[in-house]
């Protein structure tokens, strides 16, 4: 909280706004945020896992130790895809003799689709999820809301 002074402060890191928003005596201020101009002084109010930048880093860690069941499924499917690609690539060499070729077919055949592809996805959805549901917070989450449908919406139409 805000003892005395005035500045602009940037809280991009925490709320995302793009601009500084002006803060004054009184003013509460999150952990995390910056300091455009002015000076001020602080009254601190919590620390570490109390604050709002805090519960997010907790949020967050929560998150990553659930996956979703559909990421365990990739991961067992690209452990198949590097024996398939390795396979490609010894026929590969076997008909054109060529290293490039085969490096290439590697390259294009290899596991980095699925194992990078698939988190990439779950984010993106957690992220449209958090947009129309701020509760989504865990890939299960994900699963589950697969099955739901604009008929299943209890928000009125605009």
């Amino acid at each position: 909280m805000v003892v005395a002074g005035h500045s602009a402060i940037d809280q991009s890191p925490i709320t995302g706004e793009s601009l500084p928003v002006e803060k004054s005596e009184g003013s509460d201020v999150f952990a995390g945020t910056i300091n455009q101009s002015g000076a001020l002084e602080i009254r601190v109010t919590g620390i570490g896992r109390d604050t709002a930048f805090g519960r997010i880093i907790e949020a967050v860690e929560r998150a990553e130790k659930v996956r979703a069941p559909i990421q365990k499924t990739a991961d067992r499917l690209a452990g198949y895809l590097v024996y398939f690609a390795l396979g490609c690539a010894v026929l590969t060499f076997a008909i054109t003799r060529d290293i490039r070729s085969t490096i290439s077919v590697i390259i294009v055949a290899g596991a980095c689709g699925i194992a990078a592809g698939t988190p990439l996805a779950v984010l993106g959805a957690i992220g449209r999820a958090a947009r129309n549901e701020p509760s989504s917070r865990a890939g299960y989450t994900l699963k589950r809301s697969a099955r739901w449908t604009p008929s299943h919406s209890t928000r009125p139409e605009p």
